[in-house]
């Protein structure tokens, strides 16, 4: 949750907390998780999983750092995928195909997976911005973050991605968003490149 939902005035940048510091690649992210799918006994920051295209180009799955690949849906022709967990350990993905981004998440008005879509923007990344256990239930959100024309946007669970923010404008047209997640000062940070 950014507070008043603004980005703070001065930066403070720090190196990115584990997995997030890891080198993502179009069709695969890193994110840290608890124990299994839909179990947060043991707190969001237990392991590291990936989520990722399989090779048959239809599947994608998460997988914890020590267990097997789990298909949580199939989608064809995805070039590029970003993920997260909720605060119960239900992924959240959102992934483009052609000039059109998805975001399939856990609706809990209908109490089911939904996949919303946006056109018009790119560089989709997400995050569940605080995964520490005393700020699960009160302040934890999850953040996606995206590149709108020339400005860098979030939208946040709590406001069911309905709210577009703007955070900077005026970002040059080779500049895009590449992560999104916490820093070791405990902030959550946006990187541009």
């Amino acid at each position: 949750m950014l507070p008043g939902n603004v980005a703070s005035t001065v930066a403070v940048p720090s190196e990115f907390t584990p997995p997030d510091d890891q080198v993502s690649s179009p069709l695969i992210d890193f994110e840290r998780g608890g124990v299994a799918l839909n179990d947060p006994s043991l707190g969001l920051n237990y392991q590291n999983w990936s989520c990722f295209v399989a090779l048959n180009g239809l599947d994608v799955q998460v997988q914890p750092e020590a267990g097997a690949p789990i298909t949580i849906f199939q989608q064809a022709a995805i070039e590029t995928l970003t993920f997260t967990f909720d605060q119960n350990m239900r992924p959240c993905v959102a992934y483009q195909i052609a000039e059109t981004v998805y975001l399939r998440w856990y609706d809990s008005v209908p109490q089911a997976f939904v996949v919303t879509t946006f056109s018009g923007i790119r560089d989709p990344k997400l995050a569940l911005d605080d995964k520490r256990i005393t700020q699960l239930a009160l302040n934890s959100d999850i953040i996606f973050a995206y590149i709108s024309g020339t400005n860098l946007c979030y939208r946040q669970q709590r406001e069911r991605f309905n709210t577009e923010r703007v955070i900077r404008t005026g970002l040059p047209a080779s500049l895009g968003l590449k992560n999104v997640g916490m820093g070791r000062n405990l902030r959550l940070q946006f990187e541009i490149a």
